[in-house]
């Protein structure tokens, strides 16, 4: 899971505002380290994303019903309703 401090530092971070034509001193900067879990977290989400688009075309090419689809992802996952 992507937290809040995760990705904006526990609310430290202030993203510069594109719209204002930001010069860059009023970027931030962050730490390697800030890169680098970044980078991780972004094939993390890949990697999920990915198994829910293998399961998805599995079940359509099984011929599976939304119904039984999700049945299958929530066992995938352990979603619940």
């Amino acid at each position: 899971m992507i937290t809040r401090g995760d990705g904006y530092l526990n609310g430290d971070l202030r993203p510069a505002n594109a719209d204002a034509k930001s010069s860059d001193i009023d970027v931030p900067t962050v730490a390697e380290a800030y890169a680098q879990n970044a980078c991780r977290m972004a094939r993390v989400q890949i990697a999920k994303a990915s198994k829910r688009l293998a399961a998805s075309v599995a079940d359509g090419l099984a011929g599976k019903t939304d119904a039984a689809a999700k049945e299958s992802e929530d066992f995938l996952y352990g979603h619940s309703d």
